[in-house]
């Protein structure tokens, strides 16, 4: 209670004390309220919210107005969703519409095709498919046991394996997954089931452009700072042309898959660039400092729990931070409580 009247009062205070640094947040589902999901109502509030007290522009325009020094509204705030489900179009769409905010959509190219779904969602799958209570999985870097006798053992599941897979380069986490699958008599269907479905090209050219910009997200989502030389280039530079080729649009933002520091690297870096992308986001970070370099371009994820919401946006949660000097970036994959928004769905 005593936060929540802190966070009223105090609210104003930090907007104001930030407002001249832009802050860019990230999305990934929307849909029934989970710890990665956030309903339409919750959506609609924050929107209602960052209409009344911010000024939300496009990526592309803040990107354009830091690299000509044109100075920017203050209060400005930026929205980005990655992966493109198609929950985006089902539920956030309308109420994009509805509240004319813009969204930068970070879409990855092979998921939108449907050639695969993401590596992520078949683990969750296969955990919350597996029949057994317990399994110990025996592959090429040693064992791994898990137990899977209750929902909450399942996500604990998920997120030991996942996190394992952030560490490991393309074969061997596809190994790793094929693996459990076995182990855990689970068959994984080739297309993604209605729950872990992506947008298709038809659905992403329906967007309108003058609110919904595309960027692109890699062709398969992986661990960039994993891949061999040769994958990266073309993860990054394929799913340009593979989206601009599908949608006849000019895709000139790029999205770290994860974000995190050690998830992408110096090569990264110079092949985005090299591929003719304007901007790259990473997951890290909270206010958008004067001269940031746009290919490393903070961003945090939003709280499903609107007071968090509202401080974290407002720059409250950033101020206290610094105060007490332990500014830290958000950790992806990992948000607490009823976070919504992750790196890694």
């Amino acid at each position: 209670m005593l936060r929540a009247v802190a966070g009223s009062v105090l609210g104003p205070v930090a907007r104001q004390l930030t407002g001249a640094q832009p802050r860019i947040v990230f999305y990934h589902r929307f849909g029934e309220l989970s710890a990665r999901r956030l309903t339409a109502p919750l959506f609609a509030q924050q929107l209602r919210y960052l209409r009344r007290h911010f000024n939300p522009l496009s990526l592309s325009d803040v990107v354009q107005a830091q690299a000509t020094d044109k100075p920017l509204p203050p209060r400005t705030i930026v929205l980005t969703v990655d992966d493109g489900y198609q929950d985006f179009a089902e539920v956030a769409y309308p109420l994009l519409l509805q509240y004319q905010v813009p969204v930068t959509l970070y879409a990855v190219s092979r998921f939108a095709s449907g050639e695969l779904w993401l590596w992520f969602d078949r683990l969750r799958y296969v955990c919350e498919q597996a029949v057994s209570q317990k399994l110990t999985v025996e592959w090429s870097e040693g064992l791994i046991s898990v137990n899977l006798q209750t929902p909450v053992q399942r996500e604990q599941a998920w997120d030991l394996l996942s996190t394992r897979c952030l560490t490991l380069p393309t074969v061997a986490r596809e190994s790793l997954i094929a693996t459990f699958a076995r182990c855990a008599k689970v068959v994984i269907p080739a297309q993604a089931p209605a729950l872990f479905a992506a947008m298709d090209w038809t659905t992403l050219r329906s967007l309108d452009p003058a609110l919904i910009e595309i960027g692109a997200h890699t062709q398969t989502h992986p661990i960039l700072s994993m891949c061999t030389d040769s994958e990266l280039v073309t993860e990054i530079t394929a799913s340009k042309l593979e989206i601009e080729s599908a949608l006849q649009r000019s895709v000139v933002s790029f999205c770290y898959p994860n974000g995190r520091d050690c998830d992408f690297d110096e090569r990264s870096v110079c092949a985005v660039r090299a591929a003719g992308f304007h901007s790259a986001v990473t997951s890290s970070g909270m206010l958008l400092p004067p001269g940031s370099d746009p290919f490393r371009l903070p961003r945090f994820g939003v709280d499903s729990h609107f007071g968090t919401f509202c401080n974290e946006v407002n720059g409250l949660t950033y101020l206290r931070q610094r105060w007490s000097g332990a500014i830290a970036a958000p950790k992806p994959g990992e948000i607490p409580g009823s976070r919504a928004s992750l790196a890694m769905p």
